[in-house]
């Protein structure tokens, strides 16, 4: 979920292709649909930046993906960053067949092709996407391409401001962008959950230079949130354990046991004194951070799967509950106010 003046809800529609939904936040209404490549985020002014995804073909590798897009949900104006497409089986650069192993495209004008991730700057006035770099492709394709391109574009020019290399310790993964915070973004090193060598990559965005890796026992899925005032991140393991960082230093500063079960997702409130967490045990935690422990404040019985949540204000969370094979319903929850 993308929190703003509307939620965003990005998942799965057919196969593997992603599709944003944008509900009204009160209501969970939808008012509008995009397909979309992959991820993407929510700018500060409500609008969302996301590789499109133009066609859907027979097979996934014939889906066409692009452009690189600014969309406002309200007027249904979109600001292109990248105007450039291709077939999904060529911006991945594909080789013999060998999925994920990225190798890079080159559009028509010469540029490389970016966007199966995009972020924004916690002001709203840059964009972040990723792209495999060709010209560090081994020449044997069945080796992993472990060197990737991020590139920061200007919101208000469309202009790119920065673009530099960095080198993956995985080479395996979707290497996607999940926040864009004071000065760093953070990538994913291979595929969160999965592999014991995932990690959280944090990237100085003025030079690309890797500032920490967080590993923390394989950090679970996208489970990575930053706090409102981007202090502190957290950070949850397969086991249910929340890990904190200050974002100063990226060093680690807390750890508890959250969630019981295989967590889903994290959401922290606007005044970052609440974080709520979902899991498969079919309860939303909610914890108060403001003392030195953190304190379980309520476990909401859901009769579902919290796959994951957004704070409409500092005592309502939006959740999206899932019945696994049975299909998705948002939910609105009123926290007790005596308990917040």
């Amino acid at each position: 979920l993308e929190e703003g003046p509307y939620v965003g809800l990005w998942g799965f529609s057919e196969g593997f292709d992603w599709r944003l939904a944008v509900l009204d936040n009160a209501t969970g209404h939808v008012v509008g649909y995009r397909d979309v490549a992959a991820e993407g985020d929510q700018l500060p002014d409500g609008r969302f930046v996301f590789n499109s995804l133009q066609a859907r073909g027979d097979d996934r590798g014939d889906s066409i993906f692009g452009p690189l897009e600014i969309w406002d949900p309200v007027t249904g104006q979109s600001t292109i960053l990248q105007d450039c497409s291709a077939p999904l089986s060529e911006a991945e650069g594909n080789a013999q067949g060998l999925e994920f192993n990225w190798r890079g495209y080159v559009c028509p004008d010469g540029d490389l092709f970016f966007g199966f991730s995009a972020v924004s700057s916690p002001d709203g006035l840059y964009v972040a996407s990723v792209s495999a770099d060709p010209a560090q492709a081994p020449e044997n394709p069945s080796e992993m391409n472990r060197s990737v391109l991020l590139r920061i574009w200007e919101v208000a020019t469309g202009a790119v401001a920065a673009t530099h290399e960095v080198q993956l310790d995985d080479g395996l993964g979707n290497r996607q962008l999940t926040h864009f915070g004071d000065g760093w973004i953070a990538l994913i090193d291979g595929f969160p959950g999965s592999l014991r060598s995932s990690q959280f990559k944090i990237i100085d965005a003025s030079n690309g230079a890797v500032i920490a890796n967080i590993v923390n026992e394989v950090p679970w899925r996208e489970s990575m949130e930053l706090a409102p005032d981007g202090e502190h991140a957290y950070f949850v393991t397969e086991e249910g354990v929340m890990v904190e960082y200050e974002t100063a230093s990226w060093q680690q500063t807390r750890s508890w046991s959250a969630v019981d079960g295989r967590p889903r997702g994290i959401s922290l409130s606007p005044d970052g004194d609440l974080l709520a967490i979902g899991g498969e045990d079919e309860r939303l935690s909610v914890w108060s951070l403001s003392s030195s422990v953190p304190v379980l404040l309520d476990r909401i019985p859901l009769g579902a799967w919290a796959s994951d949540s957004a704070w409409i204000s500092d005592t309502t969370i939006g959740v999206v509950a899932l019945k696994p094979y049975a299909g998705i319903e948002w939910r609105t929850i009123e926290l007790d106010p005596d308990l917040v």
